[in-house]
């Protein structure tokens, strides 16, 4: 099965108001990835673009997915509003990105300061 995250992330980015830059590293399109890391992969995306669409208020954000030495990094950065992690409750979109993250053995941390945007940084360990 073909690496086609670009393809289906197509919509999802299409509809935002904000202008979204997408960098997918050439090495992770030969990839050919299983079901479950495929649709997590899709799923984190897609819950980060959708945080970012109801609450960040942001004009950018850039997306880099990149494929070296055996890991898979994922950067989804934004320039919103952010938010103050210490004295915000974690919502469920965190946590199942987290949760989702986990399950494929990676880490992911996720770094927000007020008026500052969000930065979010998975990496996740494959075979190729």
């Amino acid at each position: 099965r073909d690496f086609c995250l670009s393809r289906g992330l197509g919509d999802v980015y299409k509809r935002q108001e904000t202008n979204i830059s997408i960098d997918f590293d050439s090495s992770i399109e030969q990839l050919e990835l299983n079901e479950v890391l495929h649709l997590n992969l899709f799923r984190i995306i897609q819950e980060q673009l959708s945080n970012i669409k109801k609450y960040a208020k942001a004009k950018n954000v850039k997306l880099h997915l990149s494929f070296n030495a055996g890991l898979i990094t994922l950067k989804i950065q934004d320039d919103g509003i952010g938010f103050d992690r210490n004295k915000r409750n974690k919502g469920i979109g965190l946590s199942n990105m987290e949760r989702r993250v986990g399950l494929l053995n990676g880490r992911i941390t996720i770094e927000s300061k007020l008026n500052e945007g969000c930065n979010v940084l998975a990496v996740i360990p494959i075979s190729s």
